[in-house]
This record gives structure tokens, sequence and C-alpha cells, in this order.
């Protein structure tokens, strides 16, 4: 039988967004109300029927299973080596192509792509079809059950894709850009905490992660967050967080998200922000 709900947020991750630590008590903020609502840590970053049973066991088995020993690491601020960092990349780039946000990232974009591919197939099998007349039979069977899935199946094949390609997509080129980056490590106070988000990793699309002007952000706790770039003008380690850089993760945290936010605590500002069609942001300098 599958499992009822699939973490696409890990409940390791979100233990270090909780009230305090020994809770698994959060705040949710959710697009479109107002008002927060407390909840525990296993009912939230999940969803029904979200991915099957293999893959939801290949994620903790490969992925988180390695990375939080390093998570808590940071969290502890011990500094983590180069095999880390590479590894901790892997369990970054793996939030950002599990979560739901991704999924609608690959359905919008996934049209022109789509088309390609099946009038390819279609081809293909037309070119089939004249080779062996006397298969023309079973290859127009098979151009029929194209023409159904690319009209009434379309949203399940384009997820059956994003599927498959979370497991092999984890150890593709991005990875290893974001363990080359300068890593930095900021830390905030109690009042004045970090959030996360459905989609914690951030960077400016404009951008994208290879540019000389590329930046991400990684909560790692209410009190952590990672930052990288290709030139860091602080040294390395972790250092002390100027309110107004907890402000300005904050807003790149919640204009990533895609329908949830989830804080240690109340804050006023978090619903207003997520009223907002656009976020103003700005580069770290």
């Amino acid at each position: 039988m599958p499992k009822i709900h699939n973490h696409y947020v890990p409940k390791f991750y979100l233990k270090g967004f909780t009230e305090v630590s020994d809770s698994e008590m959060m705040f949710v903020y959710q697009k479109g109300t107002i008002e927060p609502f407390r909840t525990q840590i296993k009912n939230i970053g999940n969803e029904k029927g979200l991915y099957p049973d293999e893959l939801e066991i290949a994620l903790a088995n490969d992925i988180e299973k390695s990375a939080n020993p390093i998570l808590q690491k940071l969290r502890n601020f011990e500094l983590i080596s180069e095999d880390e960092k590479l590894e901790f990349s892997r369990y970054m780039f793996s939030m950002w192509l599990r979560v739901p946000k991704h999924l609608g990232w690959v359905i919008e974009k996934s049209p022109k792509i789509m088309d390609k591919t099946f009038s390819d197939v279609e081809k293909q099998l037309q070119q089939l079809a004249e080779k062996y007349p006397d298969k023309a039979y079973l290859v127009n069977q098979r151009i029929k059950q194209l023409h159904d899935i690319r009209t009434n199946k379309v949203d399940e094949f384009i997820k059956g894709m994003w599927l498959k390609n979370i497991p092999v997509g984890i150890d593709r080129p991005p990875v290893q850009i974001l363990a080359n980056m300068e890593w930095r490590f900021l830390e905030s106070d109690s009042n004045q905490p970090f959030v996360t988000s459905d989609n914690p990793l951030f960077y400016f699309e404009s951008f994208g992660i290879g540019n000389e002007k590329s930046e991400v952000s990684f909560p790692l706790s209410k009190n952590l967050v990672l930052w990288a770039k290709w030139k860091m003008e602080i040294p390395s380690g972790f250092h002390k967080a100027r309110t107004q850089f907890v402000k300005e993760i904050n807003r790149r945290t919640i204009s990533s998200a895609l329908k949830f936010i989830f804080s240690p605590q109340t804050a006023y500002w978090i619903p207003i922000l997520l009223s907002k069609k656009r976020i103003r942001l700005n580069r770290i300098v």
C-alpha cells in the first residue's frame, strides 16, 4: 500500500525551525490567508500521494541519511569538509528537485518540449509502419495511444517524467557548481529568526548559479542560513548577521515559496509579503 503522505520537506530539516529546540511545533503561513496555524512538523511539508514509496525511501536513504549529520554539524556551528560540502550540495539540490513548485515549473516549461517529443515519436512510428507494412495495425494502435496520452493524460505523463528525473538529477552539474561556490554561514538571534518555506533553496533565476553575480541562500535553522557567492568579501566561517541581512534573506525565502512559510514564531510582516505579487529583492554585496 502506498504511503498516505510524502514529505517533500524532510522532518529533520523542519526541526530546525520549531518554537524551541525540544518542541515539534511551529507556525505555518499560507498564501491567501492572514492568520497562521500552529502545528507539528509531521503535519506539514507533505502531500498525499506525491511520490511512489520507492522514491521516498531512496531520498531518505541516499540523500537525507548522509546529509542530516552534516546539517547538524552546521547547526552546532562546526565547519564542514570539502567532501561534506559536496554531499550537502546534493541535499540542497534535491530539495529543489523534489518540491511541488519544481513540478509546477516542469509543467509550465513542458509544452514546447512535449510537442516536439510527441511529434518525433509519432514520426518514428509512421516510418516504422512504412518500413514494415505487416506491422501497420500495431503501429497505428501505438499512435492512437500516443494521441490519447497527449490529449487526456499529459499532466500524468509529465509528473512521471518529473519523478524519474529526481533521483538521476541529484548528481548532475548544478551539484558540483553549488559545491564550488564560496559558502558563508550567517547567524541570527531569536528576536529576528530566519524562516523557511516549501521551496527553501533560493537563487536569482535571471543569473542562475553559474554567473559571477549569482547568489544562493538556504536556511539551515531559525538561527542560521547558508549564503553562497562566487566571490566573498568576508572571511570563511560563521558570522553574526546584520538585521537588514536577515530581512533580505527572509524576503528571498518568501518570494520563492509556492504556498507555505514555516516560522518559529508569529510575525506580522509574513502575510504582508505573501500577499505581494512581486517582492523586491536585492543582491547582497
